[in-house]
């Protein structure tokens, strides 16, 4: 959103495969675009064997420069605008990532509630529904310190609000979560059919 005072724009990064999956090769973009809009545009790029391997380090520029523009704004013709990210959207392991948090899969993974998963069937389940939410405060100032890690984040350090600016992965959640558990169930685990269904149900959404 780019309105006659402000300009607004939501931020993503994940990693993508370069040279498709057999490759170690990833690119790490971090992505921005304009609250609004439907056109994304390249912030930055990481390209390595692996996942950034040091935080700090992968978002040093970008939240160095986020600190001016909150700061100063943008000039445009002449005129100041005020600047600021409205979201950050990424998948689960991103999130992880860029929070310095443990991932979802860990005891105290959940990002929305402070509560205790439990290993049930393979997997981490919370089944406390009633649990006190997490706030940007409470992260703030580690009232739960299992659900953090080590080194706060670069851009916690910058005043971004850590639970209310992250939105949760609907693709991953809902889509390739529990949508594609129960096509599973439905059509009993015939992989390619159910496939062909969720790549067109992603692209009319």
């Amino acid at each position: 959103m780019c309105s006659h005072d402000s300009v607004v724009i939501d931020v993503s990064t994940d990693g993508v495969n370069a040279f498709g999956f057999r490759c170690k090769a990833k690119f790490w973009p971090i992505l921005g675009c304009l609250a609004g809009d439907s056109e994304p545009f390249i912030i930055g790029c990481f390209f390595g064997k692996s996942k950034p391997g040091d935080l700090q380090t992968f978002l040093a520029d970008f939240s160095a420069e986020v600190a001016v523009l909150l700061e100063d704004g943008v000039f445009l013709h002449g005129k100041r605008l005020d600047f600021s990210v409205r979201d950050y959207i990424m998948n689960a392991e991103a999130r992880a990532f860029v929070k310095c948090i443990i991932k979802h899969n860990g005891k105290e993974g959940c990002e929305k509630c402070c509560t205790r998963g439990k290993h049930f069937l393979g997997r981490m389940v919370f089944t406390n529904l009633n649990a006190a939410l997490r706030t940007d405060l409470s992260f703030r100032n580690r009232e739960h310190p299992r659900h953090h890690k080590r080194n706060a984040s670069p851009l916690e350090l910058i005043g971004t609000n850590m639970i209310s600016q992250f939105a949760l992965d609907g693709l991953h959640l809902v889509y390739l979560g529990v949508f594609q558990r129960w096509l599973n169930f439905i059509l009993k685990e015939d992989h390619l059919l159910l496939t062909m269904i969720l790549w067109r149900h992603c692209q009319e959404t």
